[in-house]
């Protein structure tokens, strides 16, 4: 009997272990957590040792595709296919397509060439896909995508319509490893015309000495799951209605800098840059990013901003962690924890000595400000205009904790602003553990019921 309850007490003390291992809470550092997102987001390999050697490719029309020998038909069901060549050429261009309504793949290749690794110019939308290929130490750029012209024919077809990629992409560029360029991936539409949506996705862009991607004039793209990493200048989008996500900017100047109106932007992981987001747009999101360890701001809002919307985002351990001018902006559900100086900073920025921009109508509520400007007396600053430190709805601010027994926080600055209905409790939803002391009830509790039974 005494050899059972032994036995019963060893079941019950794994029990804990286990239980403990499912209910109390654990976190991963953010170290950790960009350190899985680059092994998730890793580029597909190929054998270098059976690449082809080969010398530039320049197509500048339809035909060059057949007098290279490259298989495929050129329609979008069997494009043409310019796969597993070596290019090191000290021309300006490794591969480049001008002019052509054909379909083609550039893939599992390797380029290095004096100044532009991969260029494609004036083709028809929706025939281009760039995919898994090393492009590196071209003195211009890695992959440049220039849209098309209109005068370029579109190849004729059953239906008329033009062949357009899956969710009518103009191109699609995703998992290439772009580095040691002066610029990493650009493109530019430059004559603005409605086909403009592109997807680049899973390409790892490092050491480029200025931007890691460059996209200018695009609208409905998917820019996600990117790697940037230590390039003078990391993600940066002029353009409308974008979808960024889910992509790692990690040791560069600026994480991301987004001038795109109408974008979602969300998921992203910024560390160790000296800015992680930037922000100029009007209209657009963000939500759920994490800005942590840049060494100015996590996030800083420019004055040509508007109508933005911050929300269940993590800023932590920056110097700031947001810095804003612009107007109407929101901030909810943020989480701002031990940044060095001030949690929010919100600015009077004066340019040429006469033109003054502030933030103006600002709204904060439910965030949770944690040991932020520990050397400080606030965890905020407020020179902005109309700030609202409160949900107008409901009468609930922020939570601060430092807050301590005053009914109302102060923020520092020139207005002696205040959060007048200070938060008791986090408002931000964490994820919550099953109590310890449950757990010691229930491992406790079974073995003496189990050996009540028993004596039965």
């Amino acid at each position: 009997m005494i050899r059972t309850y032994t036995r019963i007490k060893s079941i019950s003390l794994v029990l804990v272990i286990c239980l403990s291992s499912v209910f109390i809470p654990y976190t991963l550092s953010l170290e950790q957590i960009g350190l899985e997102a680059r092994q998730i987001h890793q580029t597909e390999t190929f054998n270098l040792d059976s690449l082809v050697s080969s010398g530039p490719i320049l197509i500048s029309s339809d035909d060059n595709f057949s007098d290279y020998g490259f298989s495929g038909l050129g329609t979008p069901e069997e494009p043409y296919l310019i796969e597993n060549l070596d290019i090191n050429t000290s021309s300006s261009v490794g591969i480049s397509i001008n002019s052509t309504s054909s379909s083609f793949i550039i893939r599992n290749c390797k380029v290095d060439a004096e100044k532009i690794g991969i260029r494609i110019l004036r083709i028809v939308p929706g025939t281009a896909q760039i995919v898994n290929n090393i492009v590196k130490n071209n003195n211009a750029t890695g992959i440049v995508y220039t849209d098309y012209y209109p005068q370029v024919p579109a190849p004729e077809n059953i239906t008329g319509e033009e062949p357009l990629l899956e969710d009518k992409y103009t191109a699609i560029i995703s998992s290439n490893i772009v580095s040691n360029n002066t610029y990493g991936i650009a493109i530019a539409n430059i004559y603005y015309s409605n086909f403009s949506a592109y997807l680049v996705e899973k390409n790892t862009c490092e050491f480029n000495s200025h931007r890691a991607i460059d996209l200018v004039g695009i609208s409905g793209s998917v820019i996600k799951e990117n790697i940037i990493k230590y390039n003078a200048g990391g993600i940066v989008l002029y353009g409308s209605d974008l979808v960024v996500f889910d992509n790692n900017c990690i040791g560069n100047d600026i994480g991301m800098l987004l001038m795109s109106d109408n974008s979602e932007i969300s998921n992203n992981y910024c560390t160790n840059n000296e800015i992680g987001i930037g922000i100029s747009c009007y209209n657009s999101t963000f939500r759920n990013n994490t800005c942590t360890n840049n060494s100015i701001y996590g996030i800083e809002i420019y004055k040509s901003t508007g109508n933005i919307s911050i929300t269940y985002n993590e800023i932590s351990e920056n110097f700031y962690g947001i810095k804003a001018i612009g107007y109407f902006v929101s901030y909810s559900y943020n989480i701002f924890n031990e940044n060095t100086l001030y949690a929010i900073f919100l600015n009077l920025t004066i340019l040429f000595e006469t033109q003054e921009y502030r933030a103006y109508n600002h709204t904060i509520h439910h965030n949770d400000f944690i040991k932020n400007n520990k050397k400080g007396t606030s965890q905020a600053f407020d020179e902005g205009l109309n700030t609202t430190w409160y949900d107008i709805d409901t009468n609930e601010g922020n939570y601060w904790d430092n807050l301590g027994r005053m009914s109302e926080y102060p923020l520092d600055g020139p207005f002696n602003t205040v959060d007048p209905y200070p938060l008791k409790n986090p408002a931000v939803f964490t994820k919550t553990s099953f109590p310890t002391y449950w757990i010691l009830l229930i491992a406790l509790v079974i073995p003496i019921f189990i050996g009540k039974r028993m004596k039965k």
